[in-house]
């Protein structure tokens, strides 16, 4: 999955070390000369004191008062045998006057030492645990500080690590070692490294660590024990760290700095410190940035005992001060030794106000793998803090098991707002989590837990979407939560970020930021298309106090529930009957009357009062259903609506007439959110209250977030025709009669040409899942019948096309499931008299390796011919196209009353349109393409009929790129110039 690059990652240790001591070496060692005892000093170049020695060498009656060459009285004195250790230079930099300062500790020990590492070039300096290792002051009027101590200062020696190593419990005592206190401000440790399980601890302002290995090997690759002396010693790990305790703790930087092992904190700030920059450590991994774990996920087993075989990264970071900056730190593979009901290492604990997080990296090493960390990855309090631009990786729930699952099985926690500050705010937010679809990973992005949260804003709802469509992407208000706590969030930012399809609420990247209105509704723009096995999850910020309870502006929600994916389709094996009113009763059955409205249900359990057997032909979740819907038996003219349930829409989708033809048409309707729809048939002023027709129902196929197909459109290609003038020879020739075999037609990539219509391959891929045809029926004679379309090598049963001996072609769109065949079966039921020529015009196909999504809008009638509808009037055959705006605002000279829009953004690269012919003085045909290009056949045939009857067709059409189509109408050699028809789409 993705992730966040760190603004500023730490580099590789050794080339730190090195950029850092080449410089300091040449400036600092000009400054000595001679043995260690001598000094330079005044008040423009300082002092610098030179290490000779790795020993900790006095006894207990010295320890305080030798120095390397600094008197003071009978107070301090030089060690009488001339050699300058670390723990001379230390006390003798605290105590020299204000006048020697800034003080250079430099390192020039030789490598006769018998502490010398030849094989790995380092000195391992010894610091006898027994007594305090202090950088002081003299007495409390002076200052004490600005004391440089530069490991990289030692002449030659390795450039992969720091070459002055110090053991800080020089004799493995069980109480582990001595901490290096710094009481004092203004100091530079660099370059140094720590073991024995000592600290660092800085209780002054203005210090800066950096570059420092805490709690490594000498060589850097694991570990080093604090103390080996007891089993109950080893419980501390390396035991170390770099801690800012008290309130005077300020303004300290700390640095590139590695640690691990930490039994308390790998770093701490605590009682108020405030105004310190954590930046580009490393916590938890080795020197080259690594988790050695075995299986490559850190083992969180809890044990008190330590485990050789196990990896502990220690403790992470603690800030409870105000005003500190935590950026740019990777901690991975955090783990400690614990009994059962102990609390896992948690990443990041930052309390107090203004602090900022961001771009740490938590779970994920340095060298790009994936440990996780044992425990939660941020717990977060206070006020005015803000967590951006970090990323968790693989973090696990630290609390009890029972809580997993819960607001407390998150990877990022806000426990407690600031109580004494009015309108407190936090803002967590584009932040990268990742759970590896591991079983142990945390569940949630964010949450609020604690009882310093109250529930309504642990239960405050992120925006939702009602629609994606391609990029662009609309919304509105949370939903009000189960304990009546509003979403209601006007003004607010509404962050878009990318999750998968598991069950876990992550956020793989920011895709969109947006601005809802003063009524909560925003649209947004993605920065990419989703991709099919991706959701968006939803988060809001306030930019106003109160808005979210009583909070502050800046104030950021938990993220979705809920995941909103592009509805993409499935379609079924076979055609599932929801409803047919000849068999329906209970207030569903009968007749429909003129202006009667019916609402039946598409999804989930089908009632037996909707007239079939046949229940839950598609999931609850399904946003939208492509249905054949077909008026049966009419008994007057007029015309079926489908919708919504309860949308008004404002136009017919099946048109009838008394003329012994039943008439159907394949659409795709939204469905509410009881998965609904509305019947309704128009008969005009003189047809309300009268008898009309019955009406039958099936689904095809349904829209749904856990589908996968996309639509890929291609030119219209005619890939069968009967007709031997169209090239049909052979078993392809026709018309055919009902149960006759006319042999299934071949759509997927090439095919003969025997199958008629001009083409011999269509570009559909056999990759593709199912195909969309346009099915006519041409020139039919005898009785009525129908047309039904199926899956090759199936007995067709998609009763779409109905057909008679009236003059008039008939078609309708198909969506044929392939299965894995190349081909599409055609047959033909009705009355034993009937025949038809037949023709398959492949409109695309639906695939899962690509394509363009599909986003239901209710019927709107975007262009109407008829000035009664505020048109243009009747259209002439043969005449040049008309141009019509379906994106965006509509003209109204287009006519329909749609209000100046249908709903269709900018952008959109095609539309399914329910094209009708209305009041058609002679027969012909309809053909509707993208603006500037080429038509290659009709998609709807008309006639003069009598009684009367509009027909209508709903296709698939392309888009130009300013979201316009062109329509032009057909009526043959001798119509050319004649007003044929109107339109309405």
């Amino acid at each position: 999955m993705s992730d966040i690059a760190l603004l500023a990652p730490a580099p590789f240790v050794a080339r730190r070390l090195v950029a850092i001591g080449v410089i300091t070496a040449a400036v600092l060692l000009a400054l000595s000369f001679g043995n260690g005892n001598d000094r330079a000093a005044g008040a423009a170049g300082g002092t610098t004191i030179v290490v000779t020695s790795t020993l900790d060498l006095a006894d207990s009656t010295f320890f305080d008062n030798h120095t390397c060459g600094y008197t003071q009285g009978a107070i301090y004195v030089p060690a009488p045998d001339g050699v300058c250790t670390l723990r001379r230079a230390v006390l003798e930099a605290g105590v020299r006057p204000d006048v020697d300062r800034p003080i250079n500790i430099v390192f020039d020990i030789p490598t006769t030492d018998p502490n010398y590492d030849a094989a790995l070039g380092l000195w391992e300096v010894q610091i006898d645990e027994s007594h305090v290792w202090e950088l002081d002051r003299d007495n409390i009027l002076a200052d004490g500080g600005q004391v440089t101590i530069d490991g990289d200062t030692q002449p030659n020696g390795r450039t992969s690590g720091p070459k002055i190593m110090i053991n800080t419990n020089r004799d493995n005592l069980a109480t582990f070692g001595r901490s290096l206190e710094v009481r004092t401000s203004g100091n530079t440790i660099r370059n140094l490294g720590f073991h024995g399980g000592g600290q660092i601890i800085l209780y002054e302002e203005g210090n800066l660590v950096e570059g420092v290995w805490m709690g490594l090997r000498n060589d850097g690759k694991e570990m080093q024990l604090a103390s080996t002396a007891s089993a109950q010693a080893q419980r501390s790990m390396a035991r170390g760290g770099i801690i800012m305790p008290t309130a005077n703790s300020d303004g300290n930087k700390i640095l590139g700095n590695i640690v691990i092992g930490a039994s308390e904190r790998a770093i701490r700030v605590t009682s108020g410190g405030s105004g310190n920059l954590i930046d580009g450590n490393w916590i938890g991994m080795n020197a080259e940035g690594e988790v050695l774990a075995p299986g490559g996920f850190v083992n969180c087993t809890r044990d008190l005992d330590y485990d050789p075989a196990l990896w502990y990264g220690g403790q992470g970071i603690q800030v409870t001060g105000d005003s500190n900056e935590i950026t740019n730190n990777v901690l991975a593979g955090l783990h400690v030794t614990q009994s059962l009901n102990d609390t896992p290492s948690i990443a990041m604990e930052i309390y107090g106000e203004f602090n900022t997080v961001q771009f740490n990296r938590i779970g994920r090493s340095v060298d790009g793998s994936t440990p996780g960390v044992c425990g939660q990855g941020m717990l977060i309090g206070g006020h005015a803090t803000t967590v951006t631009r970090n990323s968790i990786v693989f973090s696990r729930n630290g609390f009890d098991s029972n809580d997993i699952g819960t607001d407390l099985d998150s990877a990022i926690i806000t426990q407690a707002f600031s109580a004494s500050v009015t309108n407190p705010w936090i803002a967590v937010w584009n932040n990268v989590i990742d759970g590896l679809d591991q079983p142990e990973s945390t569940y949630h992005t964010y949450r609020f837990a604690g009882p310093g949260v109250p529930t309504a804003m642990r239960q405050f709802h992120a925006g939702k979407v009602t629609s994606i469509s391609g990029t662009t992407v609309t919304g509105t208000n949370g939903d009000t939560s189960i304990l009546g706590y509003t979403g209601f969030c006007p003004g607010c930012s509404i962050y878009l970020y990318a999750d998968d399809l598991d069950d876990r609420i992550e956020t793989f990247s920011l895709l969109a930021t947006t601005t809802a209105d003063s009524n909560g509704n925003w649209t947004a723009t993605l920065s990419r298309p989703l991709n099919t096995d991706e959701g968006l999850r939803t988060q809001s910020r306030a930019n106003a106090n109160n808005v979210m309870h009583t909070f502050g502006a800046g104030t950021t929600s938990r993220l979705s529930d809920d995941l909103y994916r592009t509805p993409l389709f499935t379609p079924l094996a076979s055609p599932c009957r929801v409803y047919d009113s000849r068999t329906a009763f209970g207030g569903l059955g009968g007749v429909f009357d003129g202006d009667e409205v019916r609402t039946i249900a598409l999804s989930g359990s089908i009632p037996s009062t909707q007239g079939v057997s046949s229940s839950n032909c598609i999931p609850d979740t399904a946003t939208a259903a492509l249905v054949n819907i077909a008026a049966a038996a009419p008994q007057a003219s007029g015309n079926l609506r489908l919708s919504e349930a309860g949308v008004v829409p404002s136009g017919g989708v099946v048109n009838f007439a008394a003329n012994g033809l039943d008439n159907a048409n394949t659409v795709t309707v939204p469905l509410d959110s009881n998965g609904d729809v509305d019947i309704a048939a128009n008969g005009g002023p003189s047809g309300a209250g009268q008898p009309l027709t019955h009406v039958t129902v099936s689904i095809i196929g349904y829209y749904s977030p856990e589908s996968t197909l996309r639509y890929v459109p291609i030119t219209p290609c005619a890939a069968a025709d009967s007709r031997s003038s169209q090239g049909a020879t052979g078993s392809f020739a026709g018309p055919f009669a009902t149960n006759a075999a006319y042999p299934d037609v071949d759509v997927v990539g090439t095919f003969a040409a025997a199958q008629g219509g001009g083409n011999t391959t269509c570009g559909v891929p056999a990759t593709a899942d199912a195909v969309v045809a346009n099915l006519v029926s041409v020139s039919a004679t005898g009785g009525t019948g129908r047309l039904e379309a199926g899956t090759g090598g199936t007995d067709p049963s998609v009763s779409s096309v109905p057909f008679a001996p009236i003059g008039m072609n008939n078609a309708a769109v198909v969506v044929i499931p392939l299965n894995g065949q190349e081909a599409v079966a055609v047959d033909i039921a009705g009355s034993t008299f009937a025949q038809t020529e037949i023709r398959l015009v492949v409109l695309g196909y639906l695939d899962d390796a690509g394509g363009s999504t599909y986003t239901p809008v209710n019927p709107c009638a975007a262009f109407d011919t008829r000035s009664t509808e505020g048109g243009v009037g009747t259209l002439q055959a043969g005449g040049s196209s008309t141009s019509y705006q379906v994106t965006g605002a509509i003209p109204s000279a287009q006519g329909g009353g749609n209000g100046g829009t249908c709903g269709v953004p900018a952008g959109a690269t095609g539309v399914l349109i329910n094209l009708v012919a209305i009041n058609s003085a002679g027969a012909g045909n309809l053909q509707v393409f993208a603006t500037g290009t080429v038509p290659t056949g009709g998609v709807l045939n008309f006639a003069a009929l009598a009684p009367a009857m509009n027909n209508s067709n709903a296709v698939p059409v392309p888009l130009s790129a300013t979201g316009q189509l062109d329509v032009i109408v057909n009526g043959g050699a001798g119509g050319v110039g004649v007003p044929l028809t109107h339109v309405r789409g």
